[in-house]
């Protein structure tokens, strides 16, 4: 049998509170009813519902107070909330706006646009749950990649503080520093289709595997691209081995046709493949991996302006920390590409 979505309606009027449990039932909906603060409180401590609807007026509170603390709570966050208003009251609907609800309904009530409304929030909602889910699985699958591939391990997670940093240290949107996290976690998520004896070889590549290996930026953007919650995220996936002269991959895009956030996730990505051991090279000491990212710019690779950012974070924040060496480090000043992007002629 089918679960039925739990509506709670927070209202003082009692002639609202049954028409909108009237018409609710009606429509196979199970309905749950506070006629004051108090009682909206206690039956959030009771029951989750799948959608709230609070009156404006709704005695014994400010319902903005209430709106921003439910939003506020990571067990109630992801409740859709409609907010009861006078249609024609617009300071009040900004306020509510603000305040975090997901949608407004007017006085006087039209049936059939709070069902739609209705619908419409819980819907959005269902789709961002099986986006968190889809998102936690892909998350899982960057998790077994690391178990694994043993030079691989933290890797992800080290890429995508490094980014988000970038992120808030030039003042990006905070969907564009998010953005920047997942990327950095699901940049190389494609790679667990690479054959394991193309990632772990220890040597140059051939034509062949190379090729193989440039596919991971494709087959990455294709297992998240279904995922609603990550659109911001695929070009980061897809272009962060691009470069700068054009000569990357898998596009050839050159200059300011790499997306922004790819550029920048390119730069940390690049600077922790220099600092960890890899089959083909153990890592570099931290002088020498900044050292090439400065000479990776130079060669216009990488841009310039986010090397020159990236360069003043580290010597601002003294941060981020790289493990102590086991290896002496390779001399690769005669490589023809980035130490964190492998190529076919050279064990970069």
């Amino acid at each position: 049998m089918e679960t039925r979505n739990l509506v709670l309606i927070g209202t003082g009027d009692l002639n609202d509170m049954r028409m909108l449990a009237a018409l609710l039932e009606g429509n196979e909906y199970d309905v749950a009813m506070a006629s004051n603060s108090g009682t909206l409180r206690e039956q959030l401590r009771q029951r989750q519902p799948s959608l709230i609807m609070v009156d404006a007026y709704l005695p014994g509170v400010d319902v903005a107070d209430i709106l921003h603390a439910m939003k506020s709570d990571p067990d109630m966050a992801e409740i859709p909330v409609i907010g009861i208003v006078p249609a024609m009251d617009v300071g009040l609907r900004q306020t509510l706006w603000r305040s975090g609800a997901d949608d407004l309904v007017g006085r006087p009530f039209e049936p059939d646009e709070i069902l739609l409304r209705l619908r419409t929030a819980l819907e959005a909602r269902h789709q961002a749950q099986e986006s968190a889910n889809l998102e936690t699985l892909l998350f899982s699958v960057v998790s077994a990649f690391e178990a694994r591939e043993e030079t691989k391990k933290g890797h992800p997670e080290r890429v995508a503080r490094m980014a988000r940093r970038m992120g808030e240290r030039m003042q990006l949107s905070p969907a564009d520093q998010e953005a920047l996290y997942k990327g950095g976690i699901l940049h190389d998520i494609g790679m667990i289709k690479v054959p394991k004896h193309v990632v772990d070889k220890p040597g140059a590549l051939t034509s062949e595997e190379f090729e193989l290996m440039k596919l991971h930026t494709v087959w990455g953007e294709r297992m998240c691209r279904p995922v609603q919650s990550l659109q911001r995220v695929l070009p980061i996936i897809r272009h962060h081995h691009e470069q700068i002269d054009g000569k990357g991959y898998p596009d050839g895009l050159a200059g300011e046709q790499i997306p922004r956030l790819a550029q920048i996730l390119a730069v940390t990505e690049v600077f922790d493949a220099l600092s960890s051991d890899r089959p083909y090279r153990p890592r570099m000491s931290r002088p020498e991996a900044l050292r090439y990212l400065n000479e990776y710019a130079s060669r216009n690779w990488l841009d310039t302006g986010i090397v020159a950012q990236f360069l003043k974070m580290v010597d601002e924040e003294g941060w981020p920390e790289i493990p102590p060496l086991k290896h002496e480090s390779l001399n690769l000043d005669n490589s023809d590409t980035p130490g964190g992007i492998r190529d076919k002629k050279t064990p970069a």
